[in-house]
This record gives structure tokens, C-alpha cells and sequence, in this order.
């Protein structure tokens, strides 16, 4: 649970340098604890993964079709609760929600962002092997970065 959290926690006090070209040579320069700190879209998705690895997952059986689709389901629901408080995502992960949320087609994107790795921390908390953790961090990314980068992205973190 703490690496979890601290996940969060990382992702909530850098989400004011999210966007900025300031490039610290000290980083206890970096103010952290801003007014301005609030969760992204990589905590809420860490939520979702974390929820369908506690739901979801038999363990050591890895239908990977019925586990991805279990898991775009719940990248669907936090998404749409995310809504609620503005939260902002991607273009290619808007149009990817879009898509499932209307159409119910859960077709992954072929993304190689960092996404996958920033979503994944929970199954290195689940998993009871170095095996279990790279096959579920496959099928994590595999949603919607299916390119072999957001895999190994992924599986890395």
C-alpha cells in the first residue's frame, strides 16, 4: 500500500512541473507542496488497476482478452467519475475512452507513452513472483499501450 501511495503522493506534488521546461539542477529547489498540487489522470488510472487486481484477478489464471476488457471496464467507470472533478487526459486516451464509453469497443490505441508506467505500481504490490508481476504489467499496458514500448514501459516500473 505505501508504494501505492507513494505513487500518488509523486504524482500529486509533480503535477505543477507537469507541463513546465524548468529543469532543476537541484531538486530541492523544486517547490513541492504548491496550492496548486492535485491528483492527474496517472493516479486515478493506478486507482483503477488497483480495484481490478482486487476484484477482478483469479489468481494464476491470466485470461488475457477477459482481463483486459474487465480492466478498460474500470479504466471506463474511474474515467467517468474523474469527469466529476476535472481531471485531464490525453488526446489519444480521450479519444480511446470516447470510443469504449459510447461504442463499447475496447480496442487498444498502440500508445507508447509513459502512461503504462505510470498506472502500474499496484501490480508490483499484488503479484507474488517476478513472473506474475511482468504478466500482469503486460496486461495493464496492454489496454491501451499495446505497442511493444508501453509494454516494456510498464513491465520496467
Amino acid at each position: 500500500m505505501i508504494k501505492m501511495l507513494g505513487a500518488i503522493y509523486g504524482d500529486v506534488l509533480g503535477s505543477v512541473e507537469e507541463f513546465e521546461e524548468t529543469k532543476y539542477e537541484d531538486i530541492s529547489k523544486m517547490k513541492l507542496f504548491s496550492k496548486d498540487a492535485h491528483v492527474t489522470d496517472d493516479s486515478v488510472l493506478t486507482c483503477a488497476v488497483a480495484e481490478w487486481l482486487l476484484h477482478d484477478i483469479v489468481k494464476n489464471y491470466y485470461d488475457d482478452d477477459e482481463l483486459r476488457l474487465l480492466l478498460a471496464k474500470r479504466f471506463v467507470e474511474w474515467t467517468r467519475w474523474s469527469a466529476d472533478i476535472e481531471i485531464a487526459y490525453g488526446i489519444s486516451y480521450t479519444d480511446w475512452f470516447y470510443k469504449a464509453e459510447e461504442k463499447k469497443i475496447y480496442d487498444p490505441i498502440n500508445s507508447y507513452g509513459n502512461g503504462s508506467a505510470m498506472r502500474v505500481s499496484p501490480v508490483g504490490l499484488y503479484a507474488n513472483s517476478m513472473e506474475e508481476a511482468l504478466e500482469l504489467a503486460r496486461i495493464t499496458a496492454s489496454v491501451s499501450h499495446n505497442h511493444p514500448e508501453g509494454i516494456k514501459g510498464a513491465q520496467a516500473i
